[in-house]
């Protein structure tokens, strides 16, 4: 009999892989200033491990967010305040990118927030992350794909970024 992983997720603070916060950063420094960083990271521990000059531990879906904006939400029934703010940011031209589980594309909550007119593109990331845990130790096993999704970007940049971590696709709201 094949070993199931267990997908309920009863821990939702999994931290971001370091190689995705260095992607993230070189991303910004092309998208923004030229050095490798983040401005505002919405969804952090107080230990503030992807190093952002800003961030959010708690609340971070019903607070400002900033041009450079890096959200990795927490998975469990938080998310969804969480892709309604990437909406609302979005639409104040904000550029965000999430990285968000692969697999809550068909919920009606995911297609009016998520998938929205400011969607430049998606990198589809191969194989399994492995977040971090705040001891310092890495998760056994992670039972969801996970997708970066980048809003009011430009492709080239995505693509130059991205383009090892997965496939990236732009959308056709994506126009530079």
């Amino acid at each position: 009999m094949a070993n199931l992983v267990e997908k309920k997720c009863k821990d939702t603070e999994w931290w971001t892989p370091p190689a995705i916060i260095e992607l993230v950063k070189e991303y910004f420094a092309i998208e923004l200033t030229g050095q490798p960083r983040i401005p505002l990271d919405a969804a952090t521990h107080e230990a503030n491990p992807t190093g952002a000059e800003e961030f959010y531990c708690k609340q971070g879906e019903s607070l400002d967010w900033v041009n450079g904006t890096f959200v990795n939400p927490p998975y469990g029934k938080e998310i969804k305040a969480f892709v309604r703010k990437i909406r609302d940011e979005s639409e104040d031209g904000e550029l965000i990118v999430a990285l968000l589980p692969g697999s809550r594309w068909e919920q009606k909550y995911w297609q009016e927030s998520v998938f929205n007119p400011y969607l430049t593109g998606l990198c589809f990331i191969r194989k399994r992350l492995r977040f971090g845990k705040p001891d310092g130790s890495i998760c056994k096993s992670n039972p969801y794909a996970s997708i970066l999704y980048f809003y009011n970007a430009k492709w080239s940049n995505v693509l130059l970024t991205f383009g090892g971590l997965g496939k990236c696709v732009r959308t056709q709201c994506g126009e530079e």
